[in-house]
């Protein structure tokens, strides 16, 4: 094992404990309140409800979309057989192709689904929207900018330096997940906390794969536009997309969680991926900029890592990215196997769900073996096709 893929999974690379604000910091009645909050492993079941509807895509079958049949459905069987995956949907050339729930009496297409840290790179696609719509001058600006109330004199010098790019590419200095110990100070103002943090690295040097980095932004968010940071989503997001986030765990000022806490259904998963695959339009509709795409692509690590069966594992603005094979892919991802998978050289975006253990180890076996099926299955299934010239 190569030291960088040993960094991923045991050193904070790869998340450990996605809320990273309990352990040994706050007494059992907040670490309960903090679990109900954030959903972590002590909700391990899906939140059933009749309320939302996923979007409504347009179906196609494997083959017409350039599958080869047998082998698209040995892919579906192998999936089945990892009992652990709640739903795998496939979209290509802007199709659904497949759509496979576990126990379908229980768990279906309109079941919103805790996603965890997938919640991340929503939250970078609605930094993007607010630098678009001038909310926010650019990933430049300072952090504390947008919280004037928390600057004394005691706080750290180095945090003024601190930037918008710095907690999209996960080098803001602050501790990483699991390691942030004593953050809270009992007052439950998380923003707060987290500004007083002690940092572990200078702002935009070292990657520390950081949540409560991650829900600075959306404070930002809250604070640039005057809006709650789930309304600017549901405003500039969500109405464009035709979908819905049904719950959002916030913390107690109100502000939804930026780096964990969202529940969305499979298929507004893959709408989510289709409008990275293209280039941040959809329908004929801009929602993102091209160039906020190819900025939030970028390797900003060097991809040097390895994890499974991707090589070249880079970051960039809270989205990770990997070679699988032969091909490119972008990817958002949740503890234990939340998945959008964008492939751009297929035209086709992979969305899995999956169960929720508590032992990091077992999370990371099973965020491996999905990725396995992807690479070993359900790429090898994609035949040539004429009409898009894919292998």
């Amino acid at each position: 094992m190569q030291k960088r893929q040993s960094q991923i999974t045991s050193n904070g690379y790869r998340p450990k404990n996605e809320l990273g604000f309990v352990k040994k910091c706050v007494p059992v009645v907040c670490l309960l309140v903090i679990c109900s909050l954030f959903g972590s492993a002590c909700n391990k079941n899906p939140v059933e409800s009749d309320e939302f509807v996923s979007f409504e895509w347009p179906v196609s079958s494997p083959e017409e979309q350039g599958f080869d049949p047998e082998m698209f459905s040995r892919a579906l069987e192998e999936a089945k057989n990892r009992t652990f995956i709640f739903s795998l949907v496939v979209v290509r050339h802007g199709y659904l192709v497949s759509e496979y729930y576990r126990w379908t009496d229980y768990y279906n297409r309109n079941d919103p689904w805790m996603v965890r840290s997938m919640t991340k790179s929503f939250i970078s696609a609605l930094i993007g929207i607010a630098i678009e719509h001038g909310y926010i001058d650019s990933v430049g600006q300072h952090v504390l900018d947008f919280f004037p109330e928390y600057v004394t004199p005691s706080l750290d010098p180095r945090k003024q330096d601190m930037t918008i790019e710095d907690l999209l590419t996960m080098k803001s200095g602050l501790p990483s997940d699991g390691s942030a110990d004593t953050l809270l100070s009992g007052q439950y103002d998380f923003i707060k906390d987290i500004l007083e943090c002690p940092l572990i690295d200078d702002p935009g040097e070292d990657f520390h794969y950081s949540s409560i980095g991650a829900h600075l932004l959306s404070g930002i968010l809250t604070k640039a536009s005057g809006m709650n940071t789930r309304d600017f989503a549901d405003q500039y997001l969500c109405e464009p997309l035709g979908i819905s986030i049904p719950y959002w765990d916030a913390d107690p000022q109100g502000y939804p969680y930026g780096g964990s806490g969202m529940r969305l259904m499979p298929r507004d998963m893959a709408r989510f991926g289709l409008l990275y695959l293209q280039n941040g339009s959809i329908d004929g509709r801009r929602i993102l900029s091209e160039a906020w795409i190819r900025a939030s692509f970028q390797d900003y690590e060097g991809g040097d890592w390895t994890w499974g069966v991707l090589e070249h594992v880079g970051y960039g603005y809270l989205w990770w990215m990997a070679d699988m094979g032969d091909y490119r892919i972008f990817f958002a991802l949740g503890w234990s196997g939340q998945y959008i998978l964008v492939i751009p050289d297929l035209d086709m975006v992979i969305v899995t769900t999956s169960n929720f253990p508590f032992e990091p180890e077992e999370s990371d076996l099973r965020e491996r073996s999905i990725l396995e099926l992807v690479k070993t299955y359900i790429l090898p299934a994609v035949r040539f096709d004429e009409g898009h010239g894919v292998r």
